[in-house]
């Protein structure tokens, strides 16, 4: 039997990114999947489009508002929620190709290493409607790992709400368990106004990426 595969997504207050997201799991190529989906009690709208979603394999962890979490202490409850193999970061701000958790997941399989990483992605301003393909690096958000050895190795996000997945990330490299993949198509990191980071983090990256075509990116959708 295939690994199951458990997509983590950690959301406030954005139904709409939400069911996006939701979407994109349910045209993954890879088929033993769930999303978890970690969100606080008071978030009415994400409970509204999580009861309407029944056709997927879906665990939803309420967190007591007034605890008032960092994104990293959420992103750990969603780790320890997690029911899968492998675990993959599920942002709800992204779009995500179809191939994404087959082809990252083959790459493990295929190499050993604990975690694969995107080495390059696509980044999209929906501000002004312009793509870019990034630089090369190690792309946090894009991470799917072996969770059990995650578990294992006792690493915890830290409880912080900015950079929180940096310091994981480094950890893994540091013990040479990350493989990195370069398909870019795999991944668009998008910049709506509402992002955990400002718009001056997003400014460095595109400074360092290059300006792409929306033709450019829709060819890996199959829309024009």
């Amino acid at each position: 039997m295939k690994p199951l595969v458990s997509c983590l997504c950690v959301t406030k207050n954005r139904p709409d990114k939400l069911a996006r997201a939701i979407q994109c799991l349910r045209f993954q190529t890879y088929s033993n999947i769930e999303l978890v989906v970690v969100y606080e009690s008071n978030d009415l709208a994400t409970a509204n489009i999580i009861s309407i979603h029944k056709d997927i394999r879906l665990n939803a962890i309420v967190v007591d508002a007034e605890r008032n979490l960092t994104l990293g202490e959420l992103r750990n409850i969603s780790i320890e929620s997690a029911a899968g193999d492998f675990f993959c970061q599920w942002d709800d701000d992204d779009w995500y190709h179809p191939e994404r958790v087959e082809l990252q997941l083959r790459e493990i399989l295929e190499t050993g290493k604990m975690a694969c990483l995107l080495s390059r992605w696509h980044m999209f301003d929906s501000i002004t409607g312009q793509f870019y393909l990034s630089h090369y690096r190690m792309w946090e958000g894009s991470i799917l790992c072996n969770l059990n050895k995650f578990r294992n190795k006792m690493i915890v996000y830290p409880s912080i709400s900015k950079s929180e997945d940096t310091s994981v990330i480094e950890i893994l490299h540091s013990m040479d368990e990350v493989c990195l993949l370069d398909l870019p198509y795999l991944y668009i990191y998008t910049f709506h106004g509402s992002n955990t980071w400002d718009v001056e983090h997003f400014k460095m990256n595109w400074n360092k990426g290059i300006p792409i075509s929306f033709k450019d990116v829709s060819e890996f959708y199959g829309i024009s």
